[in-house]
């Protein structure tokens, strides 16, 4: 996560993940689902990769009605 987004994470843990196909290439790539709890940042997007790169607080999942995969 640091070299693709500057964030550096200190605590974290695995919730999920999932495979996915990416529609332009065809190619298979998996999504990592982390619960992070302590990390520092710039929050730099880089490249397309970072399109959809969001990052939520426990109450902003919570509002949102987000439903981990498993």
């Amino acid at each position: 996560m640091k070299g693709e987004f500057g964030i550096e994470v200190s605590k974290a843990s695995y919730l999920s993940g999932a495979d996915d196909l990416n529609p332009f290439s065809k190619k298979e790539f998996d999504h990592s689902f982390m619960m992070v709890e302590s990390y520092r940042s710039d929050l730099r997007m880089k490249g397309k990769e970072a399109g959809g790169l969001r990052c939520l607080s426990y109450n902003e999942i919570v509002e949102e009605g987000v439903v981990p995969m498993v």
